[in-house]
């Protein structure tokens, strides 16, 4: 305590014992820890507890330390899990919420893979279920939930793979900012981490080894571009896309340069094409030569190989993250080129993970079901006399042949039984989105969605199927798509200007503070239901008079009456 006298006297800050503490050593005895804490006039803490959700002191168990993220994550379950949510609603609420909850302390500590994988599991069985008391079928392998939307997957985080792509932001930050005081502390410390950062620390603490996987993910993520080749080793360092390079057979590596400066010819800049085919085989020399030589001298320097621009992304790290970890099947029918257009569609979301489903075959039908173990009848629920697979059940039966040959979808028979179902939905898909027939996708989705409506109602609830209600059916849902669609349209679109007989000003109300004065807010909106454009206004006045002080309004757009009142507010 007489240490810190002086301190605040100099410093001009006070120290507030009732918020203080100190904590001991547990190898400290405990009636020395209460003595020293008496005379000190502090109480004993026996941790340092939690900063912004974060654990100050880490013990031998990591899982223990980090068990708390999977009670955060189920508690957030529980509180969605009585919510009759739809798969599209799901996967917002996955990403958007429960993960992003704890996305401080994926960007800190490396999490132990025993606690990913226990929220992987949670997280997938949320989107597979379908009540509350059921525990969910998964149809499909995780690692192809993991995948982002644009190569097949559904875009559900995979935690590890999530945890060491934001590990490698913080390295890719502290590289780039070396007047960070962390940066300054570290590089202090480890000098040899700012030129190759994929070295290990011994004995460091947990922090230091979560920033040490960080730089490894950003190490197999970056290349040298090579300038004067000064600094790039030849063998030891990634310089040639696609691999390390290979040497030409009877060249030994004890006779080979160190430095991929002794491959460029100083006088002018350019690759001795002599030394590169003497050295490397002729493929790899073909690469070597086709790499762009910077016009005038220049440093070597990193750059971040998954992005165009060679700036480092977190997104592109944990997309190459899941990638290298996913075992993705090599006959996969659908290019991810494909699968990015296919997200971008104007229809409901829900039609688009149905659609998703339908493509990888990971729908409950009766086919499905056996596979899996489960006992139930395997014929067709419509016609009763083959294998109730996806493609006989949305396209093959003769039922649902008639269904489709009775909508306003121009298909003959020849176009029904061309091919496999999922080639031939790509397909279709494809010529009505190249074509922007929208109207004909939306109905294409709409008697797919009613056709799963309708085999449900009949399986657990006994309803029969009518061809004229599940066409009645389906021309609703079109015409909610088509609501949902010009919604949409009316939010994206700029207002130009403001509709006449609104204002636009901005008062300051002040005064005297010793005077007490009152005034009164009046609110009100209006909504147009044909374009979903909205109007809100605003004005202040006394309670005892009309006069008024001032207002405002504005023009936007909303989805009903009610949002517009609440915009006003």
């Amino acid at each position: 305590m007489g240490l810190l006298h002086p301190f605040c006297a100099e410093s001009g800050e006070m120290i507030n014992l009732h918020k203080s503490f100190v904590k001991f050593s547990p190898n400290t005895p405990q009636d020395y820890n209460e003595a020293l804490g008496c005379s000190l006039r502090l109480r004993v803490a026996p941790s340092f507890g939690s900063y912004l959700g974060l654990p100050m002191d880490l013990g031998r168990s990591k899982v223990n330390d980090f068990g708390f993220l999977i009670d955060k994550v189920a508690a957030l379950l529980a509180s969605f899990a009585s919510l009759r949510l739809s798969a599209a609603a799901k996967l917002i609420i996955i990403n958007s919420i429960l993960v992003a909850s704890f996305n401080h302390v994926l960007s800190v500590f490396k999490i132990p893979s025993t606690i990913c994988s226990h929220i992987d599991n949670l997280l997938a069985r949320f989107w597979w279920r379908s009540s509350v008391g059921s525990k969910g079928l998964a149809l499909r392998s995780a690692s192809l939930l993991h995948l982002p939307k644009g190569l097949g997957g559904l875009g559900i985080r995979n935690i590890g793979c999530f945890n060491s792509a934001l590990l490698a932001r913080q390295g890719d930050r502290m590289s780039h900012n070396p007047q960070l005081l962390v940066s300054r502390l570290l590089f202090s410390k480890y000098p040899t981490r700012r030129s190759r950062p994929e070295l290990r620390i011994l004995r460091s603490s947990w922090g230091c080894r979560s920033l040490q996987v960080g730089f490894s993910t950003l190490a197999s993520g970056t290349m040298w571009k090579v300038g004067i080749g000064s600094q790039v080793r030849i063998l030891a360092d990634t310089w040639v896309p696609n691999g390390p390079p290979t040497l030409r057979e009877g060249v030994s590596e004890s006779n080979l340069p160190n430095h991929v400066s002794s491959l460029i010819d100083p006088r002018s800049n350019a690759w001795d094409t002599v030394k590169v085919h003497r050295m490397f085989d002729a493929v790899m020399a073909v690469r070597i030569l086709a790499l762009e030589r910077p016009s005038q001298r220049m440093d070597d320097f990193f750059y971040w190989k998954h992005t165009r621009d060679g700036i480092f992304l977190t997104k592109s790290a944990y997309t190459s993250l899941v990638c290298a970890t996913s075992h993705r099947s090599g006959t996969d029918l659908v290019f991810p080129q494909w699968w990015r257009r296919f997200w971008g569609l104007p229809l409901l979301p829900k039609w688009k993970v149905f659609g998703w489903k339908l493509l990888r075959n990971a729908l409950p039908v009766a086919a499905v079901l056996i596979q899996r173990g489960i006992s139930v009848d395997p014929l067709c629920s419509f016609c009763h006399v083959e294998e109730e697979t996806v493609g006989h059940l949305f396209r093959d039966c003769e039922v649902v042949k008639h269904l489709f040959l009775r909508s306003s979808l121009a298909f003959s028979l020849h176009d029904l039984s061309a091919q496999s179902f999922q080639i031939w939905l790509v397909d279709v898909i494809s010529t009505f989105s190249s074509s922007k027939d929208w109207n004909s996708l939306t109905s294409l989705f709409a008697l797919l969605w009613v056709i799963w409506i309708s085999i449900n109602n009949f399986r657990f609830r006994w309803q029969s199927l009518v061809s004229e209600d599940v066409l009645v059916l389906a021309s609703s849902w079109v015409i909610r798509c088509q609501e949902a669609q010009r919604f949409v349209v009316a939010i994206n679109r700029p207002l130009t200007r403001i509709p006449s007989g609104l204002f636009g000003s901005t008062f300051l109300l002040s005064g005297d503070s010793s005077r007490s004065l009152e005034f009164c807010v009046i609110l009100d909106s209006s909504w147009s239901v044909r374009d979903n454009t909205a109007g809100v206004g605003w004005v202040f006045r006394t309670p005892d008079s009309s006069l008024f002080l001032g207002g405002g309004a504005r023009a936007t757009c909303a989805s009903s009456a009610i949002h517009a009142e609440l915009l006003a507010c």
